[in-house]
C-alpha cells in the first residue's frame, strides 16, 4: 500500500480504485491506510476517476471525511461504487445524506455511477434533487439496484434531470427479486409524473435505461406520446418490467413506426416486439423517412436494394406503409409480365436461329446464337437482376397480398398488346385521390397522360 500511497503523492496515478484486499482484511492496518490517504490525497491534481467497493466503504468508520477528500479532487470525472468483481446482495453501504452532502462541492463530475443507493424517505430524494440541480457538467447518470420505499417515488429526482444542461445518458433500475435488498410489492411504479416531465423536458437525453422500475402500460403511452413528437431519445431499454403487457409495447411500437424521422433502438422482453422494433432500425438505416417522405422510383429501387438480404424488415414495411406497397406491387405485377413475354419469345427467337444455322456456316449460326438476348429489359426498370427463392416468396406474398383485395387484377389487360401499352403508361407512384385511395384506371390514365 506504501507505493500506491508514493505514486498518489507523486500525481502519477489518473484512476483510483479503493478496494478491500488481504493487506486491509484487519481494521487496524485499514484505518492506518486511511490516515495515509487523507495526507496525500488533497493535493493530488491527477486522478481522474475514483472506484470505491461497497465492503471498503463498510469498514470507513467517517464516511464524511472519505467523500470530502474525493470531492475535493482537482481532476475528478468519474465516480463508481459498486461492487466491484464479487456482486453482493445486501442493501450497500451508501450514507445517503452523507455522500450526496458531500458531494455536492464535486463541481466537474462527468459520470457518476451508484450501485445499491438506498432511498428510504422523502427526504432522501429531495436530498438526490438537490445534488442533480448543481450538477451542471454531469454526462451520464446510473443509480442501479436501487431500494426505494415502495410508497415514495423518484419524482422530484426524475424532474431535476430535466434541469440538468448536459446530461445525455440516465440508467435506473431497482433491486433484483430475490436480493435481500428488494423492496416490498409496490403499488406505484418508481416513476409516475416525473417521466412525462423528463421526456417533454430534457433536450439532451439520448439514452434512457429503465430496467425493472415497475413501470405498467400507463408509463409506455407516456413513452410513446413523446416519440410521437421531437423526441431526442436514440436508446431506451423497458426490460425487466414484467407488469407492462402487450398494450404498452404496442404503442411505444405505433409511435415509431409513424416518427420515421426518430432513429430510437427499445429493448423489451417480448420476442416478437423486439423482432418489430430491430427491423424498424434496418429500415431506418435503409432511408425509410426519405423515402415516405418524398417517394420516388428511383428511391424505391434503392430502398428494395437496400433491404434485399432482409426480406422480414421488408414485408414489415410494406405492412405499415400502405401508400408504398401499392405502386410497389404495380411493378411486380409490370416485372412479371415482361418476364412472361420474354417467355413466349424466347422459343420463337430461337427457332430462328436453328433454321439460321441449317443453311450457313458454323461460325454464322455461332453468331446468330449469340446474339438471341437471354434477359429482358425495360425501358422504366431493370428486370435483368437475379431473383433469389426468398427474394421471389417475398414477391409473391406482396402480389398475393393486392390480388386478394381486388385493387388491380382489373388493371391488366389479359391481351399481351394492350397490356404492355397499359404498363407503359404506369407511374410508379400512383396517383391518389384527396382521401388517400388511389385513383381508378380512368383518372390514373388521364393524370398520366
Amino acid at each position: 500500500m506504501d507505493s500506491l500511497l508514493e505514486r498518489i503523492e507523486d500525481n502519477k496515478l489518473d484512476a483510483l480504485y479503493l478496494f478491500i484486499n488481504e493487506t486491509l482484511r484487519q481494521q487496524d492496518e485499514f484505518d492506518r491506510f486511511m490516515e495515509s490517504l487523507q495526507t496525500v490525497l488533497p493535493l493530488n491534481w491527477s486522478i481522474q476517476r475514483v472506484e470505491i467497493g461497497h465492503q471498503f466503504l463498510s469498514m470507513v468508520q467517517e464516511q464524511g471525511k472519505l467523500f470530502s477528500l474525493v470531492a475535493s479532487l482537482e481532476g475528478l470525472r468519474t465516480l463508481i461504487i459498486s461492487d466491484g468483481y464479487v456482486p453482493r446482495k445486501d442493501r450497500g453501504s451508501i450514507d445517503t445524506e452523507i455522500f450526496f452532502d458531500k458531494m455536492i462541492q464535486a463541481r466537474n463530475l462527468q459520470i457518476l455511477d451508484l450501485q445499491r443507493l438506498q432511498l428510504t424517505s422523502i427526504e432522501q430524494v429531495e436530498i438526490l434533487e438537490d445534488f442533480l440541480k448543481l450538477q451542471e457538467s454531469l454526462e451520464e447518470l446510473r443509480l442501479t439496484g436501487l431500494y426505494v420505499s415502495p410508497d415514495i417515488t423518484l419524482d422530484p429526482a426524475i424532474e431535476a434531470c430535466c434541469e440538468m444542461p448536459n446530461l445525455r445518458s440516465l440508467s435506473l433500475s431497482a433491486a433484483k427479486k430475490g436480493d435481500s435488498i428488494c423492496a416490498p410489492q409496490r403499488d406505484i411504479p418508481m416513476i409516475e409524473d416525473g417521466l412525462q416531465e423528463l421526456l417533454q423536458g430534457s433536450t439532451t437525453i439520448q439514452d434512457l435505461s429503465l430496467r425493472s422500475m415497475h413501470l405498467k402500460d400507463e408509463q409506455c403511452f407516456i413513452i410513446a406520446e413523446s416519440l410521437s413528437g421531437n423526441s431526442f431519445l436514440t436508446s431506451l431499454d423497458l426490460r425487466q418490467n414484467d407488469e407492462i403487457t402487450t398494450t404498452g409495447f404496442a404503442a411505444i411500437l405505433g409511435a415509431l413506426e409513424r416518427n420515421y424521422s426518430l432513429w430510437c433502438s427499445v429493448l423489451v422482453d417480448h420476442d416478437t416486439y423486439q423482432a418489430k422494433f430491430n427491423s424498424l432500425i434496418e429500415l431506418n438505416a435503409a432511408n425509410r423517412g426519405d423515402l415516405i417522405r418524398s417517394p420516388t422510383k428511383q428511391k424505391l429501387i434503392a430502398f428494395l436494394d437496400a433491404l434485399k438480404d432482409d426480406p422480414t424488415a421488408l414485408f414489415y414495411f410494406f405492412t405499415i406503409h400502405e401508400s408504398i406497397l401499392r405502386p410497389t406491387v404495380k411493378f411486380l405485377l409490370y416485372k412479371y409480365i415482361l418476364l412472361e413475354q420474354k417467355k413466349e419469345v424466347a422459343p420463337a427467337k430461337v427457332a430462328v436461329a436453328a433454321a439460321a444455322a441449317a443453311t450457313t456456316t458454323v461460325a454464322a449460326a455461332a453468331a446468330a446464337a449469340a446474339s438471341i438476348p437471354t434477359t429482358a429489359t425495360s425501358i422504366s426498370v431493370d428486370t435483368t437482376t437475379t431473383t433469389t427463392p426468398r427474394k421471389r416468396a417475398l414477391e409473391e406474398l406482396l402480389i398475393q397480398k393486392v390480388v386478394q383485395e381486388g385493387n388491380y387484377e382489373t388493371s391488366f389487360s389479359s391481351d399481351a398488346a394492350a397490356t404492355q401499352a397499359s404498363v407503359k403508361k404506369t407511374k410508379i407512384l400512383t396517383p391518389t385521390t384527396e382521401d388517400g385511395a388511389p385513383q381508378s384506371s380512368s383518372s390514373s390514365s388521364s393524370a398520366a397522360s
